[in-house]
C-alpha cells in the first residue's frame, strides 16, 4: 500500500479559496475506477490520511468492494479498514483530539463525518455537542453530520445550531430544517426571540418561513445590512401586517440613504396591500 497523504481539505468549505491537494484530489479520482484494488489503494490512502471531505464516498466504495476483492492481502486491507470505520475507533479519534494543539483538525472532522455516514445514532449527542462549539471547522463538520440523521431528536439537534448562531453552521442548519420541519424551526425561534448580535439573521430565517413575525428585525436592521438588504425588503413587503404599521411607516427614515428609494416603494405596496385586503 502507499504512504498516507501529507495534506488534506476540512469536511466543508468555509471561505471562496481554494488550496491545492492534488494528491487527495488523485485518490477521490480512483475511487471510480474499474480496478477493485485501485479503488481499495484510494480508500486505504484517504482513510490512513482521515480526510473528511470524502467520508461518504470512502464508505460507499469500502461497502462496494466487499464482494469484488479475491486476493488474500486485500481482504486483510479490507478488513482492516472496518476496524477504522467501527463506533469504538471513531469515539477514540475523537477523545484523542486536543482542540487547544489542533484546532479543526481533520481527523476529528474525518471521525464526525463518519459517524453520519455509518449511521452511528448513538453518537449523535456527541455530534450536536461538537455542532455548537467554538471551533469553526468541527462546528460545520458537525452541523453537516446532523443532516444524515433522520428524526425528531436529529431535527431537535439541527435547531440547537441555529440557535447557537455559530458562523455559518446556523445557516446550513436553517436550510436543512426548512426542508425538514420547518414548524419547528419557526416555533424554536419565535421561542428564543431575537439574539441582540444576530437580531437580522434572525428576521431572515423568519422570513424565509413566510412568518410575519420577521418583520419587527427586518425593518430594525435593514438599514445596517448590504448584501441581503433587497431580500430584505421584499420580505416585509410580503409579511407586513397592520400592526407593523408604525415600523412601516417610518422604515425611509430608518435605512441608508442609498436604501431610501426601496424603503418608500415598499411602504406604497404595504400601504396598497391594505387597502384591498380591507375591501
Amino acid at each position: 500500500m502507499l504512504s498516507v497523504l501529507p495534506r488534506v481539505r476540512n469536511a466543508v468549505q468555509f471561505s471562496d479559496a481554494l488550496s491545492a491537494h492534488p494528491e487527495e484530489d488523485r485518490c477521490e479520482q480512483d475511487l471510480d475506477a474499474q480496478d477493485p484494488e485501485v479503488r481499495l489503494r484510494a480508500v486505504f490512502q484517504l482513510v490512513q490520511a482521515r480526510a473528511p471531505r470524502s467520508a461518504q464516498r470512502q464508505w460507499d466504495t469500502w461497502n462496494d468492494l466487499r464482494d469484488e476483492l479475491s486476493n488474500a492481502e486485500d481482504l486483510k486491507v479490507h478488513a482492516a479498514l472496518g476496524e477504522d470505520f467501527a463506533s469504538r475507533s471513531l469515539v477514540q479519534t475523537l477523545d484523542n483530539f486536543e482542540p487547544d494543539v489542533a484546532a479543526g483538525g481533520t481527523d476529528a472532522q474525518w471521525a464526525i463525518r463518519m459517524i453520519g455516514v455509518t449511521g452511528r445514532t448513538e453518537l449523535l449527542g456527541r455530534v450536536a455537542a461538537y455542532a455548537t462549539s467554538s471551533d469553526l471547522h468541527l462546528s460545520l463538520t458537525a452541523g453537516r453530520t446532523l443532516e444524515d440523521f433522520k428524526g425528531a431528536a436529529a431535527n431537535e439537534a439541527l435547531l440547537g445550531c441555529v440557535q447557537a448562531w455559530r458562523y455559518d453552521t446556523f445557516l446550513r442548519a436553517a436550510r436543512a430544517l426548512q426542508v425538514r420541519d420547518a414548524e419547528l424551526l419557526e416555533a424554536g425561534l419565535i421561542r428564543m426571540g431575537p439574539p441582540d448580535d444576530r437580531r437580522a439573521w434572525y428576521g431572515i430565517l423568519l422570513g424565509r418561513l413566510g412568518s410575519a413575525h420577521a418583520v419587527s428585525s427586518l425593518c430594525e436592521e435593514v438599514g445596517s445590512m448590504s448584501r441581503v438588504d433587497a431580500e430584505m425588503f421584499a420580505m416585509i413587503e410580503a409579511l407586513a401586517q397592520p400592526e407593523h404599521r408604525e415600523l412601516i411607516e417610518g422604515l425611509p427614515d430608518q435605512v441608508r440613504d442609498g436604501q431610501r428609494e426601496r424603503a418608500e416603494q415598499v411602504v406604497a405596496a404595504v400601504r396598497n396591500r391594505w387597502s384591498d385586503e380591507s375591501r
